[in-house]
């Protein structure tokens, strides 16, 4: 069995919830209110923010012991519906609630691509518990993308001279979006998967104002190998001067020193 903590006892980075749709969190707010449960979790698009007006989901966990009884969870979800009209004045918006106990919640957010992490990872979580359950999954997200960022730059270096373009390319690319990633994560804010270095790079200026982000090579020559561009011949090819190897680790290194930075400020319990 684990070791038990105190719920409360872990600390993140709060993020900014600036795209967030704040009617979804009123709704979130309001179940919470009427339902008393250990979580309210809002996730999916409304909590990212890159949701469609009209038409994405409200997807809303619950996770909560004991269960209400029938009478108590229908009255909820009436009141839940009512609010919904009002905040989206009429509009047929679908909803999702997802009711989970503490001890399925906790078993199935300890793996990584899960309904429940991805929750924590994305998701605006209300109840006392919050920090005990988000702190660790930020810092398990955030470990995942420098271990990755590693792997890549390795696979890059180690590989040889007679490996195609397409494949260093891949790898350097890889490597400099997994660092950047890393970073946004550390920095507390929600990182999408974005295939544009350049914009990659002003997420995380955005997050950590503190940080110094700039690639020693130019943003571009990462992205012509990004999963979108896949089918796009490369303007400059990674191979076509010998320097890009070295210069990319070194964009690896700066990224993963940003992101490790910002992990020595989390105050999590035993450091």
């Amino acid at each position: 069995m684990p070791e038990q903590k105190e719920p409360g006892a872990e600390w993140r980075p709060r993020r900014s919830f600036a795209n967030t749709d704040q009617r979804a969190v009123r709704l979130t707010e309001l179940l919470h209110q009427a339902r008393k449960p250990h979580l309210t979790i809002l996730f999916g698009s409304r909590a990212r923010g890159d949701y469609a007006e009209g038409h994405s989901d409200v997807d809303i966990m619950l996770v909560e012991d004991p269960l209400p009884d029938s009478k108590a969870a229908e009255e909820s979800v009436m009141a839940f519906r009512k609010a919904k009209a009002e905040l989206y004045r009429g509009q047929d918006i679908k909803y999702d609630l997802i009711v989970r106990t503490m001890e399925e919640f906790r078993e199935k957010s300890r793996f990584v691509n899960t309904l429940e992490t991805l929750a924590l990872n994305d998701g605006y979580v209300l109840g006392d518990e919050a920090e005990y359950h988000v702190g660790p999954a930020r810092m398990k997200k955030t470990n995942g993308h420098i271990r990755w960022a590693n792997r890549h730059a390795e696979y890059l270096e180690k590989s040889e001279r007679s490996n195609s373009d397409d494949y260093e390319g891949g790898q350097a690319y890889l490597a400099v979006q997994n660092a950047l990633m890393a970073a946004v994560n550390a920095a507390g804010e929600w990182c999408p998967e974005i295939h544009d270095i350049e914009m990659l790079l002003e997420l995380a200026r955005q997050a950590d104002p503190e940080g110094h982000y700039a690639t020693v090579l130019d943003p571009e020559i990462y992205t012509q190998y990004g999963n979108s561009r896949r089918d796009i011949p490369p303007d400059t090819p990674f191979t076509s001067q010998p320097e890009h190897r070295d210069r990319t680790i070194q964009d690896v290194q700066a990224a993963i020193a940003c992101a490790e930075r910002l992990k020595a400020s989390w105050p999590l319990p035993g450091r």
